[in-house]
């Protein structure tokens, strides 16, 4: 009997859940990861009750707990602290975990045979014959199975061969996460806080061991360079009249830990499939945080309606 053979382009959190869910399918597969090592980039993460649902299928619930921090409400406040929406989160069957990415993407990949993983390969392009489909890669090696997934992120090139897409869409803003150990007095544990106001937003949340996640969002031109005085000193000024946790946060976070990212989506296209080629995770549909937070609350709205308090 034949089994199918499956290739995954990208090696990140989405191709190693996907890595994971079909080695407990019983598929065989094999994921080609572009950099050399087997990391994922970036701060926190909120897992909502549709990831930790897929968690729990996968048997990880309880370690993605251990190694998170559970979150019970999502607070939105004005820039200097006045509440203006708090969402409980966790009367539901499955909770929200806070985590940071590289936690999950080692909870995920160390649960598949570290020979699934082939590190240094960069996905060219594809060839369809028949109900086939031959991946080439730079280096010149190439691959046939019986489908493709690219999972290879938001400039993916599977998606730009599958679909002709134009590049993504820049939305006119940037953020900035940062990480640190510093846990303000004036924060609620267990809340993501988020504060709004002037064009601009600061969240934080708790993470697990101990780390709180920040970040800050504001509008920008495209590719804006990091001001003379430094990414730390730049927030500092733009943030120094908010909440006081605010300036607190990014005061006590070191240069290093400090990104920063312009943010771009694309318009919803369906179908992301062609025959036996398919697109996961923001190689298919990458979307704002904005536009999350706002499918967020009104999920919300619809299933807790006396949750919210203004």
């Amino acid at each position: 009997m034949h089994t199918a053979k499956i290739i995954i382009v990208g090696g990140g959190i989405g191709g190693a859940a996907t890595a994971l869910a079909l080695d407990r399918a019983g598929f065989d597969f094999t994921v080609y990861e572009r950099s050399q090592q087997l990391r994922e980039v970036g701060a926190g993460i909120a897992l909502w009750a549709n990831a930790t649902h897929i968690l729990k299928n996968l048997g990880l619930l309880e370690d993605a707990i251990q190694v998170g921090c559970l979150t019970t409400n999502y607070q939105f406040n004005s820039q200097r602290g006045k509440e203006l929406v708090n969402i409980a989160v966790d009367g539901f069957e499955l909770p929200v975990v806070g985590i940071h990415r590289a936690e999950l993407h080692q909870l995920l990949g160390c649960n598949v045979p570290r020979e699934k993983f082939i590190l240094g390969e960069t996905f060219e392009r594809f060839e369809r014959n028949r109900n086939r489909v031959c991946a080439y890669f730079t280096s010149g090696l190439s691959i046939e199975g019986d489908a493709l997934i690219g999972a290879d992120g938001l400039r993916s090139r599977v998606r730009a061969l599958l679909l002709g897409d134009q590049p993504p869409t820049y939305r006119n803003f940037k953020t900035w996460r940062g990480l640190t150990d510093y846990i303000p007095s004036e924060y609620r544990p267990g809340y993501i806080q988020e504060f709004l106001g002037r064009g601009k937003g600061f969240g934080l949340m708790m993470l697990g061991k101990g780390k709180m996640y920040w970040y800050a969002a504001a509008t920008a031109p495209e590719a804006q360079p990091d001001a003379a005085i430094g990414r730390k000193k730049e927030l500092e000024m733009i943030y120094q009249d908010w909440f006081p946790s605010i300036p607190e946060l990014i005061a006590a976070t070191e240069e290093a830990n400090i990104l920063t990212t312009d943010l771009y989506d694309r318009p919803p296209t369906k179908p992301w499939s062609q025959q036996n080629i398919t697109l996961l995770g923001d190689a298919a549909h990458p979307m704002l945080p904005t536009d999350k937070e706002l499918v967020l609350r009104w999920r919300m709205r619809m299933s807790l309606p006396n949750a919210c308090k203004h």
